[in-house]
This record gives structure tokens, C-alpha cells and sequence, in this order.
């Protein structure tokens, strides 16, 4: 089964991709996964810039939007809040200069 999201061509023959034409680019990670109470987000820009940090819930609504701005380039790392999300697991959503990565994480408290 070819998925749209990651493939923009494939064809399928006994089950098997046989064309991959994109891939997704790892521009962050996030610890610990699972988390309780903080999460940590690592980054490099190689340009000044603005990330955006989105938290989503299963259901695709957005719970928590953070914006950094960037004066110079370097290597980040950003912690972020999660005491006010309860057990679950949620998708982290970074925009860094207009590349996007979702990542999802679990909390347990």
C-alpha cells in the first residue's frame, strides 16, 4: 500500500514499494519519549530564523503554540512544558524555517 504522505509515486508488486520519490527529513527529536512533566527539543538552524512549536491531541486540535525567533544560527535546545497535558499521546508539530516535522510523544505522569 503506497501512502501519499511520504510517497508522490510508487508502485506495488507483491507487496513491496518499489519507487520511493521523497523522504521525510529529520530537522528535530525530542526527549525523554515518553515524557511527564518537560520535554526537550533539539534543533540546528543554519540561518536566523522562526520555529514553531504545536502541540495536537489525537483528535487534531491544537493545545499549546510556542514561537521562537532566532537572531543567529546554531544548535537549540528548547524545553517545553507538558504539566498541563494529562496521559495520552500527542503530536509535536515543529515548523523551522518553512520545513515541517511531526513527531509524536506520549505522556505518562
Amino acid at each position: 500500500v503506497c501512502q501519499k504522505i511520504f510517497y508522490k509515486e510508487c508502485s506495488n508488486s507483491g507487496g513491496k514499494v518499489m519507487k520511493q520519490t521523497e523522504t521525510t527529513n529529520v530537522i528535530a527529536t525530542l526527549y525523554p519519549n515518553p515524557a511527564n512533566y518537560n520535554l526537550k527539543i533539539n534543533y540546528t538552524m543554519n540561518q536566523s530564523g522562526i520555529v514553531s512549536l504545536q502541540v495536537y491531541n489525537m483528535n487534531g486540535t491544537m493545545l499549546e503554540n510556542k514561537t521562537i525567533t532566532h537572531e543567529q544560527s546554531g544548535a537549540f535546545v528548547q524545553n517545553f512544558e507538558t504539566s498541563n497535558l494529562s496521559n495520552g499521546i500527542y503530536i509535536m508539530r515543529i515548523i523551522k524555517n518553512n520545513e515541517i516535522q511531526n513527531i509524536r510523544f506520549a505522556i505518562v505522569k
